[in-house]
């Protein structure tokens, strides 16, 4: 039986060891909180049993719990300058049993291992059984919906993973730009401006298993918003982010049809 009660007051004794005044501790604590109540209405959205419902909340209060770590050791969310959070979590949780200070019942410990490992990964590896695949699907919707609120409500330097205070005076890569146009998913090592991160969020939307996480970012308008922030001061950029808006708002509608 997964106790979900137990668990969040589990983590929230995690937590206070970090400084909660640090922009990036807090905007994981809600993130983390958010994300397990995705996890709980896609699961039900998908008709999950009673307990499996209890098991994606737990993956969701789990999957960043390496954040933590990487932001006080290196004051940052970008792996690619520090370490693969997604792996430092699965080290915090396996290493030495830490993961039973959340479940007791070790049943669940390799789909847990896997949804949180593959939670921020390009692709799911291959190779998994069919339930195990679906949680590291439920967990990756999710996390990338939840980002999306995120991008509306904090600043630029936590969400986007830059100290560049200005970033839409900058260009779009052209590698950007023309993999956005053609719905792929980016690599953020091929981000090369601060508007190239920007850029890479949106991407996001390309990359979701199931509809509630799309129908979710479109009843709370997050991508309006996200686009008024963007004010870019080259016509010839402005234009491409006209057009990026135009792909994400045609992509979204036909994918809710």
């Amino acid at each position: 039986m997964i106790d979900f009660d137990f668990a969040k007051e589990r983590f929230l004794a995690y937590t206070k060891q970090y400084d909660i005044d640090n922009g990036r501790i807090h905007l994981k604590v809600i993130h983390t909180f958010k994300v397990a109540d995705l996890c709980q209405k896609i699961a039900e959205d998908l008709h999950f049993s009673s307990e499996d419902v209890q098991l994606a909340k737990l993956i969701g209060l789990l999957h960043d719990i390496g954040r933590f770590e990487q932001v006080r050791i290196y004051n940052t969310f970008k792996d690619s300058v520090s370490t693969d959070h997604a792996e430092l979590g699965v080290k915090i949780l396996f290493q030495d049993d830490f993961i039973r200070q959340f479940i007791l019942n070790p049943s669940y410990d390799f789909i847990i291992q896997k949804a949180v490992s593959n939670h921020n990964k390009y692709q799911i590896e291959d190779g998994l059984d069919q339930r195990t695949l679906l949680f590291c699907q439920l967990i990756r919707d999710a996390d990338k919906a939840d980002i999306f609120r995120v991008i509306c409500e904090d600043t630029f330097q936590n969400t986007c993973m830059s100290d560049i205070s200005d970033p839409y005076s900058d260009t779009i890569s052209d590698s950007i730009y023309a993999d956005f146009m053609n719905e792929k998913s980016l690599h953020w090592t091929a981000t090369r401006t601060p508007l190239d991160v920007v850029i890479a969020h949106l991407a996001l939307i390309f990359d979701f298993n199931f509809q509630y996480g799309l129908r979710y970012i479109n009843e709370k308008d997050f991508l309006p918003y996200i686009f008024q922030k963007v004010h870019c001061t080259d016509p010839f950029t402005n234009q491409r982010w006209t057009n990026i808006q135009e792909k994400v708002l045609n992509y979204l509608e036909k994918k809710l049809k």
